[in-house]
């Protein structure tokens, strides 16, 4: 390129420039571009930052704001009075305290060369906000200037774990079909962004973020996407017009008058309208998610300065639903502070609830029963709040969890009174055997509660073989979760219960793709339980044990069970002469050499 026409090019991005900046009078060649802070022609200087944040004390919601082409990661959202868009927020009444406000910028100069394109500039926002903590916040609400919009959204389209926590997005006049001054800037300046913002029909990136967000808004949760566009021409022609403003917003859109393209995000009053829209959108989506008043727990009673959720079957699920009383998506973690104690399921947190919708969670009792549970709550932004799950009456407790193992197994033993099925059990290998010991178990369990789900019946087999002494049958029952539910199977609960029936059994591969934890002897081997049995559940017990000794892969852990019940009769000299033979069997477990170990001592 010629000296001159180097010359031409330059005045003419001059120009252009001054067009974009406000300058609706004749072009002068001679004239300097701009270098207040936020006009076109500034170079970035500011790194992103934060605008407002005590780092003792941060609070749980961050406002983060993203400027567009040609922008300033602190000019773009200054007026000329010196008074700024982040100013307002922070004064905002009620809300303005409650969040930390943070400012990304990025590299776009108008003719240098190093400026990043949308997707490079997404990825450098995502940079930022790792490592200055603004993913660590419970909420994060983004509001964005033009193709500040554009990156935002490529932002939340590539990272399903930040826009989770973005209950709503907040755009100024951004281009989502485009902007026809893109295709004059193309041609005279050097930012290969703006190939990216020429009009929908003839590019490819922008069509791709479009049908890339529909996903978004079919995934659950996303964010509600407020709109708001310019009104005032610049150089006689609106930037971003009003159908490009408005594609994917949610709501109908804000006209802000008196402003264009650039002047929108430059309020110089508490009441300007574009501060009015974000004021709204935080106050509506953001100030209910810090009150707990925001949903309901219809189960849950106010004790003290924690909540109460009262147990009612302690050997199956419990479930505690989550109401939401606000318009507004809404977020919650219930975590039990003991999972080796206590299940929750499902297990991926946080949950979701839609505007004036519900959710539920089940808790799963797991290992010997106590009288309390403690678990933590939180919802949306709201302070962290403890939930006791209580048992009201142990030995009700405890006769719940004895008849749900008797019906378990009076399952079994009726599958096993029956010849053919006696034989087909006797014709499969030793693995098969276990393997249907754990289909017997889960099909019992179903057969108790058919509403139950598949993970939960699963666990629950396990547990429930576990405490019969067949434990090779529980371990089959988690191989089975594993297969069906690998992140179920990830789950601390889970992981305790497989280290327990890795110690029973002396198989160190219970589970073949999670690290399963050593669990002691003790713990993992503790004196049977068989207190607070009827003489019917007793004899159901003494039934199977006959039925599962007559198979060399099930027998030495059935011997275990008889001794067992021998035990716990009183009988303690015949005990210990079957847990002797158990231990001595060829298929003996660490869990029948322990029994013989320890002689005929039980719970009562």
């Amino acid at each position: 390129m010629t000296r001159a026409a180097r010359s031409v090019r330059a005045g003419i991005a001059i120009c252009l420039a001054l067009w974009l900046s406000g300058c609706t009078g004749a072009c002068d060649r001679t004239r300097p571009p701009v270098t207040e802070p936020g006009t076109a022609t500034a170079e970035n200087a500011n790194d992103p930052q934060w605008v407002f944040r005590d780092p003792q004390h941060p609070n749980k919601v961050a406002v983060v704001f993203v400027h567009g082409i040609f922008g300033d990661t602190k000019g773009t959202w200054t007026n000329a009075n010196g008074s700024t868009f982040f100013d307002f927020v922070h004064q905002l009444p009620d809300i303005g305290a409650k969040v930390d406000v943070y400012a990304f910028g990025f590299s776009s100069h108008m003719l240098a060369n190093g400026s990043l394109k949308i997707g490079e500039a997404a990825n450098k926002l995502h940079d930022y906000l790792l490592a200055d903590g603004v993913t660590k916040y419970d909420e994060i609400v983004f509001v964005a200037h033009s193709m500040g919009g554009l990156i935002t959204m490529r932002e939340l389209i590539s990272h399903d774990d930040v826009r989770a926590k973005v209950p709503v997005l907040v755009l100024y006049a951004t281009p989502h079909e485009g902007s026809q001054i893109s295709t004059i800037g193309r041609v005279l300046l050097n930012n290969p962004a703006l190939q990216q913002m020429l009009p929908v029909d003839a590019n490819d990136y922008l069509q791709q973020i479009n049908e890339d967000w529909v996903r978004v808004t079919n995934a659950t949760p996303h964010p509600v996407v407020i709109c708001a566009y310019e009104k005032k021409p610049v150089g006689g022609t609106i930037v971003v017009p009003w159908a490009s403003s408005t594609r994917n917003c949610s709501r109908v859109a804000s006209a802000i008058e008196d402003s264009d393209h650039l002047s929108i995000v430059k309020p110089d009053r508490a009441r300007h309208p574009s501060v009015i829209v974000l004021a709204n959108a935080l106050n509506e989506f953001v100030a209910p998610t810090l009150d707990a008043a925001s949903f309901d727990t219809p189960k849950f009673s106010k004790e003290s300065d924690h909540w109460v959720y009262m147990i009612e079957n302690a050997a199956n699920r419990n479930t505690a639903v989550f109401q939401s009383r606000i318009s507004a998506p809404l977020s919650y973690t219930f975590e039990s502070d003991d999972p080796n104690a206590m299940l929750v399921l499902p297990e991926a947190m946080p949950r979701h609830v839609a505007s004036n919708g519900r959710d539920s969670v089940d808790m799963i009792l797991m290992g010997p029963l106590r009288p309390e549970y403690r678990l933590r709550l939180r919802v949306g932004a709201a302070p962290e709040q403890v939930v006791i799950a209580r048992i009201p009456d142990m030995a009700a407790a405890i006769a719940q969890r004895n008849q749900f193992e008797s019906g378990t197994v009076e399952y079994m033993n009726a599958y096993f009174d029956n010849s053919q099925n006696k034989t087909s059990f006797q014709s499969l290998t030793g693995d098969g055997q276990q393997q249907k010991l754990a289909s017997l178990a889960d099909e019992a369990i179903r057969s108790q509660n058919p509403e139950l789900p598949s993970e939960a019946r699963l666990i629950l087999a396990a547990t429930t073989l576990n405490g019969l002494n067949l434990a090779n049958g529980a371990a089959a029952s988690l191989a089975a979760l594993e297969s069906r539910f690998p992140d179920v199977a990830r789950t601390a609960s889970v992981q305790h219960l497989a280290g327990v029936v890795a110690a029973r059994t002396g198989k160190s591969k219970v589970l073949k793709n999670v690290v399963v934890p050593a669990v002691s002897a003790a713990e993992a081997m503790p004196a049977p339980e068989r207190a607070n049995r009827s003489d019917a559940q007793l004899l159901t017990l003494s039934q199977l044990a006959v039925h599962l000794q007559a198979a060399p892969a099930t027998r030495a852990e059935a011997t275990v069970l008889r001794g067992d019940i021998l035990a716990v009769s009183g009988n303690t000299t015949a005990a210990t002469q079957v847990y002797r033979a158990a231990a001595e069997a060829p298929t003996a477990t660490p869990a029948a050499r322990e029994r013989a170990r320890r002689g005929a001592a039980v719970t009562r």
